[in-house]
């Protein structure tokens, strides 16, 4: 070292990074983390950082979360889309897309599952009703014999009636579709009447 030189010292910064999931940690001169970043080649655009690029490097260095672009498909009451994202969950996939869940929905996988590349995200529509209904109640056949017809004949005497019942259920359904349905009560309105039949002998 000569008379009048200068000597520039450049502390080392610890950076850590979680990177999907993956845990490193580099050291770096750079001041910025931008310009770290640059440093080891992270210049990709598209990822998203938990903290701003342009945020300094104190002494102390830095600690953040690096989330990739992934392409995630998206099911959504049986519809399918494939979406690119940089988010971490699920949860915050869903709030990208504004994709709410209802009282009963079911999701698959959980909210706060990691995403992953080639990940299905299942959203099924589920609502519970219910429901009355008017149903028909078959009439019974009451048979004679009749030896003055041919044998084999039959006529009809007395025409059966058909009763009516009003059932109320609970129907659960599953984008859009009817997957179940549980009987609650039924009422019996009008009984019905048996239809009388002549059978030949």
């Amino acid at each position: 070292i000569g008379e009048g030189d200068v000597v520039e010292v450049k502390y080392g910064r610890p950076i850590t990074m979680t990177v999907d999931g993956k845990v490193t940690t580099f050291w770096t001169t750079a001041t910025t983390l931008d310009e770290a970043l640059n440093q080891i080649g992270m210049r990709d655009s598209a990822n998203r950082l938990s903290v701003d690029r342009s945020l300094p490097i104190g002494r102390e260095g830095i600690t953040l979360t690096v989330f990739t672009p992934k392409s995630v498909t998206l099911k959504v009451g049986g519809e399918s889309k494939e979406i690119l994202t940089t988010a971490g969950t699920v949860a915050e996939v869903l709030q990208g897309e504004s994709i709410k869940l209802g009282q009963h929905d079911k999701l698959s996988p959980g909210l706060g599952t990691q995403i992953t590349g080639s990940m299905v995200i299942t959203v099924d529509r589920v609502s519970v009703e219910n429901k009355e209904e008017s149903e028909p109640i078959d009439f019974e056949i009451k048979k004679t014999d009749d030896p003055n017809l041919p044998k084999g004949v039959e006529r009809v005497i007395v025409e059966g009636v058909k009763g009516e019942k009003i059932v109320r259920a609970r129907v659960t359904i599953v984008n859009g579709v009817e997957k179940n349905r549980q009987v609650l009560e039924e009422k019996i309105v009008k009984d019905p009447k048996a239809e009388e039949k002549a059978v030949g002998t």
